[in-house]
């Protein structure tokens, strides 16, 4: 009867102690589901199991005690070979954590393969109830519900003075909306639906409300009412809440439960010990390379800091003062305080009211593009937002094997284990490989630890992936990626491309996937004596490994073609594709529909941010998550990846074959797509924006006299109508839709007002955006995230400055000089004239984060490292650094107090970094080095286009330079 109730109500999250539903709250996860794993054997097997469980069962000191129950025998498909049927039998545990402990005693004890032993116990609930049960992430059955969101923020005004969980909360700020959505699915037909119905537009007039505790008495009342406010919503939101906000909640009731136990009202008590046993609770992400610690609160916390993360993974910072301008939420004379500075007075209750609703707006805008990916994934938003692509791909294909009954994968990261079967077991072929593998792993139980990553895979014994029987191919092997298209190949860098068309090949390799059922389960090697059902082109495989495959030569191509079999069922991460693509497609045709009719912009926005954050992972699902060997995974599997890769490169040569015969220029590929450009020449929309309809030619100026060309003076304007172009993108969809015998395949079309190419993977993006032109920059050579704000706004200012002077042109040999001569100038020009009265401060700013002096460590010779001394320095100037705190800099002409021996580079110079907010105006205009920043703009200038001198005019080639 409970699980009826709970299958109709609404499911948030799972911890490893809780389920949490909209309408029962906490239900403990016992009563719907027991940690197992996998047996690989039949009843021959089960009986060895269960005559040592009968002996050890009652022995408290044996692994075998904490056994709650054997199943029955059933039929599971193998993953790696799917027309092959394996007997299991399931062996639950009463708690989640001995799995792994028990399976090996299975593999090194009785000799027994065991599978899915390190699925992580809150990812196996989810699959469970998600294929199992019904019980899906945010699924209403159809039915409208409502939720509540509160988002908060606290101010810790002793920070960083005190121990860990004895920081007082001061303050604590939050505000809270609600919104109202419909979601459903079937998992059987992969079709799933979410709409959000309604949710506010105006952050600015949702009511912040405030609590302010002086003392510890009003801090138990005022944690009191924060917890009753929290007991009555679903969503916790936040920006850094799993990191901070959250962890210090937890760990200040944590403390005064224990501190003021005498003292506390016992619904005090009560409270606070169902908010630290059922309502939150202590975990691990993994962030910036690192396990950091969390806490939970539950049903769910929406961290707007991950969240940011997540969608716009290419962004120079995620912290609110970045994030909340970026997204058009600007605040009337914001406040802006450092930690030291944050006191119970006015001006922190104002700091702090600004914090909160910068959040405010800030989850307004993420949650609509989180909701429907955690619907559509089965995840919530804690483990979503930190996880990589390798992991929610997993995850979605997991909880389709667990409704099929297809054995799951371990995880690993290959490059690491195919290592360590190197080193252990060599790399020799035997018909019996995987056999004589397991066997000899099992006489190394007391390397078990050093061998873990690799002991997760060998214990599935004949159920390993093919690759651990040659697993030097996973360390020397290379494929084809897209269609690689270099800018000096072509001629067409350092020149001004107008109207330029992109055949977007995001969507291509997931139709590929689809339409060949291409995945981890069904692509396996072809043997030697088998006749293959398809090739894969790789450039470069071990030699020695092509004596035992079929395989053939690539042609006039680098490599080889290497032959594969393919199943006719579905595999598991084709199934969950086909339910992305559906809901995809859905809500394009709904987009389109909203445009023409003329629904409100807010509708649109909504829905376009819905689609662009499901076309991210849909993108991602393809062929990376089958071949990334450093990463940890489950799904790798070479051949599948080859697979997508191969199709992709005829489609792609196809694409410029047909472009170049109808004579389309094109100017540029890599992985994103084939980039083709349309004129020559500014169409009329950007002449408008600009204001100009004539432009400067430098090229003929020798005697420095401006010439003004007014643009209808060229008489072709087009190299290639945009309608060629796009009719043509469409003549390759149409006959790809054929070839491919599927209907949905796609390149789409993606249009940009203009464009300018570096090198490859670096280039310039303008679009008109809310009647301006603006301008995107890409690839590693225009990256500025550690250099302060000037650099990017000079360049965006050169950049205008070249766009105006190149609105039309004719000649590419005459462009090129012109365009270069135009930057070099720019940057002249601009570099002479900066001086620190026409310079905004805040362009000046460089922020980095400083620790204590003594957790940096030390030079060979003992002395202090360069931020040891930096740090030392500071606290000649700010006081003690006690904890990790981010400082705003300045780069001054005199070192920092007490820097012997400075040096400055051209870069970071660290001993010159001076805290802008302990500079008074006079100091200010007398040390900022503006000299220092003229070369700092030069220097990313020349690096970001490879000229040798910006005053001299000479160049040398970008690959020289770099």
């Amino acid at each position: 009867m409970l699980e009826e109730d709970l299958t109709n109500d609404v499911l948030f999250n799972v911890s490893q102690d809780y389920a949490y539903f909209l309408r029962n709250g906490p239900v403990a996860i016992s009563k719907l589901h027991s940690p197992f794993f996998l047996v690989l054997g039949g009843e021959r097997e089960k009986k060895k199991v269960l005559d040592e469980w009968k002996k050890k069962k009652t022995d408290k000191d044996d692994i075998f005690s904490r056994i709650k129950n054997i199943k029955e025998v059933e039929e599971y498909k193998s993953f790696w070979n799917p027309s092959t049927i394996r007997e299991v039998f399931k062996v639950e545990t009463y708690e989640s954590y001995v799995v792994p402990e028990v399976s090996d005693k299975i593999f090194f004890k009785l000799g027994i393969p065991t599978a899915e032993h390190d699925i992580p116990y809150v990812n196996r609930a989810l699959v469970d109830l998600s294929a199992l049960k019904d019980m899906w992430i945010f699924d209403t059955k159809g039915r409208k519900e409502i939720l509540d969101v509160l988002l908060y923020d606290i101010e810790i005004s002793d920070y960083g003075k005190k121990e860990n969980g004895r920081l007082p909360i001061g303050i604590i700020g939050y505000s809270d909306f609600k919104f109202s959505f419909r979601s459903e699915k079937n998992l059987e037909e992969e079709d799933f639906n979410l709409n959000i119905i309604d949710i506010p537009s105006d952050w600015e007039s949702i009511e912040i409300k405030q609590l302010i505790s002086r003392d510890e008495d009003e801090e138990v009342e005022n944690l009191k009412t924060f917890l009753e406010e929290l007991r009555r919503r679903q969503i916790i939101s936040g920006h850094n809440i799993l990191n901070f906000d959250n962890r210090e909640i937890y760990n200040r009731i944590e403390y005064l439960s224990g501190k003021k136990k005498d003292e506390l009202s016992t619904e005090e008590k009560r409270l606070f010990r169902a908010f630290l046993d059922t309502s939150s609770r202590k975990e691990k992400i993994f962030n910036f390379g690192s396990m950091q610690g969390t806490v939970n609160i539950y049903p769910t916390s929406f961290d707007t800091y991950h969240a940011a993360r997540k969608f716009f993974p290419n962004l120079d910072g995620y912290g609110l003062k970045y994030l909340a301008p970026l997204f058009g939420i600007k605040i009337k004379d914001r406040v802006y305080l450092d930690y030291d500075e944050i006191g119970i007075d006015e001006k922190t209750l104002e700091y702090n009211r600004h914090d909160v609703a910068e959040q405010g707006g800030i989850t307004l805008l993420l949650l609509q593009q989180a909701l429907p990916l955690a619907f559509l994934t089965g995840l919530p938003f804690e483990i979503l937002f930190p996880a990589g692509t390798t992991k929610i791909w997993d995850q979605m294909a997991m909880m389709r094997a667990a409704k099929y009954k297809k054995i799951f994968p371990a995880t690993c990261k290959v490059s690491l284990v195919s290592k360590q079967m190197i080193k252990e077991f060599g790399n020799k072929k035997e018909k019996n490989r995987k056999e004589e593998i397991f066997q000899e792993a099992r006489k190394l139980e007391d390397r078990s630890e050093y061998l873990k990553e690799a002991l997760r895979v060998i214990k599935y014994g004949e159920e390993m992936p093919d690759w651990v029987e040659y697993p030097y191919v996973n360390l020397e092997y290379h494929f084809p990626g897209g269609k690689t298209i270099k800018p000096n190949e072509v001629n067409s860098d350092f020149l001004l491309w107008w109207n330029v068309i992109v055949a977007d090949v995001g969507a291509m390799y997931p139709t590929i996937l689809r339409a060949g059922n291409i995945g981890a389960d069904t692509v396996r090697l072809s043997k030697k004596d088998e006749i293959p059902d398809d090739y894969v082109w790789l450039k470069s495989l071990p030699k020695k490994f092509l004596e035992n495959i079929c395989w053939k030569d690539a042609g006039d191509k680098e490599g080889y073609l290497v032959g594969i079999k393919k199943s006719k069922e579905d595999g598991m991460v084709n199934l969950a594709m086909k339910g992305i693509m559906k809901m995809i497609f859905r809500i394009k045709r709904e987009l389109s529909k909203a445009k023409v009719k003329g629904i409100p912009r807010e509708e649109v926005q909504r829905m376009q941010m819905m689609y662009n954050a499901l076309k991210g992972v849909r993108n991602a699902g393809t062929h990376g998550i089958m071949t990334a060997p450093n990463v940890s995974c489950r799904q790798f599997n070479l051949w599948a990846g080859a697979a997508i890769t191969t199709k992709g490169q005829e489609i792609l040569d196809d694409v410029v074959e047909r472009l170049n015969e109808r004579d389309i220029r094109v100017v540029y590929g890599d992985t994103d797509g084939i980039y083709a450009a349309c004129s020559k020449t500014a169409p009329p929309e950007v002449c408008d924006v600009l204001g100009t309809s004539a432009y400067v030619d430098r090229t003929k100026n020798k005697n420095k006299k401006i010439i003004t060309r007014k643009i209808s003076d060229f008489e072709m304007p087009w190299l290639s109508e945009p309608e060629k172009v796009l009719r043509t993108i469409e003549d390759c969809n149409k006959v790809w839709r054929e070839r491919l015998n599927y209907p949905d395949f796609e390149l789409e079309p993606e249009e940009h007002s203009a464009m300018l190419f570096v090198k490859h993977k670096n280039y310039l993006v303008w679009d008109i955006e809310d009647g301006e032109l603006v301008m995107k920059t890409k690839g590693n050579n225009f990256r500025a995230s550690d250099k302060a704000e000037i650099t990017i706004k000079t360049l965006e200012e050169i950049m205008q400055s070249v766009v105006r002077d190149n609105i039309s042109w004719e000649s590419e040999e005459d462009e090129r000089i012109r365009v270069k001569e135009s930057i070099k100038e720019g940057t002249n020009e601009i570099i002479s004239n900066l001086n620190l009265d026409d310079v905004d401060v805040s362009d000046l700013i460089m922020t980095q984060t400083v620790s204590p002096p003594k957790t940096y460590a030390r030079n060979r010779d003992g002395s202090m490292n360069t931020f040891g001394q930096r740090a030392a320095a500071l606290e000649k100037i700010v006081g003690k650094i006690g904890v990790s705190t981010k400082f705003r800099f300045v780069v001054t002409k005199s070192p920092l107090p007490g820097i012997n021996n400075s040096s400055k580079s051209g870069v970071k110079p660290i001993h010159y970094m001076y805290p802008i907010d302990y500079l008074t105006d006079e100091e200010f205009s007398e040390e900022i080095d503006i000299e220092w920043y003229r070369k700092l703009v030069g220097n990313y200038i020349k690096g970001a286009f490879g000229i040798e001198d910006v005053s001299t005019g000479k160049n040398m080639s970008l690959d020289l330079f770099m």
